[in-house]
């Protein structure tokens, strides 16, 4: 694991070359899921092991100069004197290889003297070019809102004192293609569509909901728990975001953006799995950019027996779903999903997958609003009103 409290002084890797092409990916469909696929046959895999000799050298680095960088803003000043920096996180081009942005993300650790007053979990991000290492964006917060925690959470889920955990309720719906053989892999990958939405006119999408929906790849690592997906909300500020959620590194599974832009009806390959350092990192590589975000979550944790390692639409909605189903306009879908078996060397299919439901409109059960299986290689889409008034 690294260290980001030590300062390693290495010189700064602007552009890794690579050779071959790392975008051809076809689907192997095994006849079992004991078919096993070497570590050259996952999507980018020339890049991603560019880029974890990349991040071997430079992380350490990269997180002290960017975590001084960014608590020197007087704009974070302004709400309070007592930040940590939780996570450096990177995006690249892919061909070639190129660090292009940092995204840095701190949390407010309050105090009576600050000027900034929320009961809520208070997180900014800045994402900075990596050539002039000037700020590109900002994420600050306007007024007191809530967080949006994901996915399904035990009484036994430790938050900061003065976040509420109360957000995750029971009544939320989920329609889940959840992984057979799960236990005892080191994380693994697939595929995902971010689909195109309605946002224009009087019922545009965000006119019909009042909370969020949230698509990803979730897994399940010794407890803690790891998402990656997209979601569209409206708490607040209507938007779609491609997020990510790590219960280690932030100690909850609050929803955090990734800077690459939200392309419709298009591809995201997604990744939970060991990288540089023998840590767990979260991966997306959508619009022709790879983001990478480092858990620090040691490699020797493997995964749970638990029905979270899984792929799983999420409705946290209290209006009925058919006033907002429709306003998606492209499938909800996934495929091609994987578990590794070592830490970097093999992967496997998932053996098998079975669809439940969750709170639609109560209990847990099997559905038919998943078509297909996610087992074997092979590919389901969502059926979104089967989320049904949940």
């Amino acid at each position: 694991m690294t260290n980001t409290t030590q300062i390693t002084i290495l010189s700064v890797i602007a552009s890794i070359a690579i050779g071959g092409s790392i975008f051809g990916y076809s689907e192997i469909i095994a006849m079992d899921g004991e078919y096993g696929f070497d570590k050259s046959e996952q999507p980018l895999a020339d890049a991603i092991a560019q880029l974890d000799q990349y991040h071997e050298v430079q992380s350490d680095a990269n997180f002290q100069k960017y975590s001084i960088k960014m608590l020197a803003d007087n704009d974070l000043k302004e709400f309070g004197s007592n930040w940590k920096v939780l996570a450096v996180d990177t995006i690249s081009s892919v061909d070639p290889v190129e660090i292009k942005k940092f995204q840095v993300t701190a949390r407010l650790l309050p105090s009576n003297n600050d000027s900034w007053k929320c009961e809520y979990e208070t997180t900014v991000t800045y994402v900075y070019d990596a050539k002039t290492e000037q700020i590109l964006d900002k994420k600050l917060p306007i007024e007191c809102e809530a967080p949006i925690i994901l996915g399904k959470q035990s009484n036994e889920q430790v938050f900061p004192q003065w976040v509420q955990s109360a957000l995750a309720s029971s009544n939320r719906a989920f329609l889940a293609s959840v992984q057979g053989n799960d236990q005892n892999q080191y994380g693994g990958f697939g595929s995902i569509k971010v689909p195109d939405l309605d946002e224009t006119g009087t019922d545009n999408i965000y006119s019909e909901m009042d909370q969020f929906i949230y698509f990803g790849y979730n897994q399940v690592i010794n407890n803690e728990f790891f998402q990656v997906g997209w979601l569209v909300e409206t708490i607040g500020t209507d938007s779609k975001d491609l997020v990510y959620a790590d219960e280690f590194t932030y100690g909850n599974t609050t929803a955090q953006g990734i800077s690459i832009d939200w392309t419709d009806d298009g591809t995201a390959n997604v990744y939970i799995q060991c990288g540089a350092n023998d840590d767990y990192y979260i991966r997306m590589f959508h619009s022709g950019e790879l983001f990478e975000h480092d858990t620090n979550y040691d490699c020797d944790n493997l995964t749970d027996n638990d029905d979270n390692n899984s792929v799983f639409l999420e409705n946290a909605n209290t209006v009925a779903t058919s006033e907002w189903e429709d306003e998606i306009l492209t499938d909800v879908k996934a495929w091609a999903m994987k578990e590794w078996e070592t830490k970097s060397t093999t992967f496997t299919n998932w053996d098998s997958a079975s669809n439940e439901y969750e709170n639609c409109p109560s209990g847990t059960g099997t559905t038919t609003d998943i078509s297909s299986t996610l087992g074997l290689g092979g590919t389901s889409v969502w059926t979104v009103s089967g989320i049904d008034d949940c």
